[in-house]
């Protein structure tokens, strides 16, 4: 899959309504080792996320419990998990508004879920094993096909497996059989002129294609619950498995929620699908809010993904302020580069490639500029907030109420100081004022910025500034 069209994909499901999932939310209690919460849901993918034994897996089998309860409760592993506790879903089928209720005792599940809920649910570390030791049962592999004629990939499902295990198969051949109770693929594949099947495959490639397989049989609207995809699969192959599986649940209308620790799987997903755990005293909890420093306790730390380019330092500082106040793990991804005005900008955006060293790159000019921006360069064109640059702002704000601004200091009297600099233009007005006040340039943007967001019309601006910022990052894809 090219990263342009695995792209389209991420952005096709980051802009799905939430209400096109059938799930909205998840309220649970009493389970084992898990704290009583809710669990929301805005996207059709979605990760119960945090380090091993936290909790994930039980969250993810009172789900499958709750809209499965046959094959769920004819597990010993989910028996032993659900004892106790309870699970309400709120949600939709079609145009009609549902809730599910489930209680679950020494094992046993009652729920209100639909008959015509289709549910699909797979622990891929133990499938895997399972699917590869029951054909090594057999002396004779035909014995296990009854006659029945295998079906071999189209060219392009060809292309999809071997996107997800990096192999250069010539076919790759599945029989679906039959052992009573469900049905399991065998699977015969031809590599580099090597013939061989599930029986002699390693448990990398033969994951890999259990769960290609599982998305082909998936049928539209299907809930698809995984227990960590990752198990066995290369960091590679996770990123693929990913970039497939937001395929169909775009494509088919899919709700796929998965627990995971993996850094690879996790890095890639939208912060709307990720729920991360944690442990608080002896109880799992889902965390809230700004989720960087729990997502290191798995190795993963966010990098530079976007690179703005302003037009000088102050807005370099005060961009970063802005940022960071609606979305500081969008603020820490972001670097912004101070140019030499708007001209700089313009010219950079014209003669550098969109994207550099994985990062996606966007001029982000002062307010006063947004209508003579080039036509040109208008796709990667952003804007700080107002109309006028922010020095000016800073200015006019000082000098309608120096009250307010001594009491933002904490100084007395500077009316003198202003007075001195008044003839100065609006940047050297900036600087020379913290140096007068003894403040580094920093401290006197942080100070301003402050003042600046505190009044309401600002505060309106500033977040309609920063929506289409989103919009526009979400819109770009990688070259």
């Amino acid at each position: 899959m090219k990263v342009h069209k695995a792209d389209d994909f991420w952005r096709a499901l980051k802009k799905a309504p939430a209400a096109a999932a059938p799930i909205l939310s998840m309220k649970h209690s009493g389970l084992l080792g898990v704290a009583a919460g809710e669990i929301t849901f805005q996207l059709s993918l979605t990760a119960f996320c945090g380090p091993n034994g936290i909790g994930k897996t039980t969250l993810l089998r009172a789900l499958w419990a709750t809209l499965a309860p046959q094959p769920a409760q004819s597990l010993v592993s989910t028996k032993l998990r659900l004892k106790t506790g309870s699970v309400t879903l709120q949600g939709s089928l079609g145009d009609e508004q549902i809730e599910v209720v489930a209680s679950f005792a020494d094992g046993n599940v009652t729920s209100t879920v639909p008959e015509q809920i289709l549910v699909e649910h797979v622990d891929t570390s133990s499938c895997a094993c399972y699917v590869q030791n029951f054909f090594c049962d057999f002396p004779n592999i035909e014995d296990t096909t009854n006659g029945e004629a295998a079906f071999e990939l189209t060219s392009g499902e060809l292309e999809e497996v071997r996107y997800l295990t990096a192999k250069d198969y010539n076919y790759v051949r599945i029989y679906e059989v039959d052992d009573g109770a469900d049905v399991i693929p065998l699977f015969t594949v031809n590599s580099s002129g090597l013939s061989y099947d599930v029986r002699t495959m390693g448990l990398g490639e033969l994951s890999a294609l259990y769960l290609w397989w599982v998305l082909r049989r998936s049928e539209r609207g299907t809930f698809l619950l995984i227990e960590e995809p990752e198990s066995f699969l290369t960091p590679s192959s996770q990123v693929a498995f990913l970039n497939h599986l937001a395929s169909k649940v775009v494509r088919n209308k899919l709700f796929s929620v998965l627990t995971s620790h993996s850094p690879e799987i996790i890095g890639m997903l939208p912060e709307e699908s990720i729920r991360f755990f944690y442990r608080d005293g002896q109880n799992s909890v889902l965390a809230k809010g700004d989720l960087d420093s729990l997502l290191q306790t798995i190795g993963l730390t966010k990098g530079t993904e976007f690179l703005f380019l302003v037009e000088d330092r102050g807005a370099a500082l005060f961009g970063k302020l802005w940022l960071d106040h609606f979305d500081a793990s969008l603020a820490r991804r972001t670097e912004l580069v101070a140019l030499a005005g708007e001209s700089a900008i313009t010219l950079a955006l014209r003669n550098l490639p969109d994207t550099r060293a994985g990062l996606r790159m966007f001029g982000l000019y002062d307010g006063d500029v947004r209508d003579k921006v080039p036509k040109d360069v208008q796709k990667k064109a952003l804007f700080l907030p107002g109309n006028i640059r922010m020095e000016q702002k800073f200015r006019q704000m000082t000098n309608g109420d120096v009250s307010a601004f001594e009491e933002i200091l904490g100084k007395s009297d500077i009316k003198k100081t202003l007075f001195a600099l008044n003839a100065h233009e609006d940047h050297d007005w900036f600087d020379g004022l913290a140096k007068i006040l003894n403040r580094s340039y920093e401290q006197l943007m942080a100070d301003f910025f402050k003042w600046w967001i505190s009044v309401d019309e600002n505060v309106d601006e500033a977040a309609l500034s920063f929506e289409k910022v989103k919009a526009m990052l979400l819109d770009s894809p990688l070259n």
